[in-house]
C-alpha cells in the first residue's frame, strides 16, 4: 500500500483512514 504510506508520510492530506494510521504508527 505505496499509496496509503504515502498518505500518512505527507500528513494525511486526503481523509485519514483511522485504521490504517493505528496500525503504521
Amino acid at each position: 500500500m505505496r499509496t496509503v504510506y504515502q498518505e500518512i508520510s505527507l500528513g494525511t492530506t486526503h481523509h485519514p483512514p483511522q485504521n490504517d494510521i493505528e496500525r503504521f504508527d
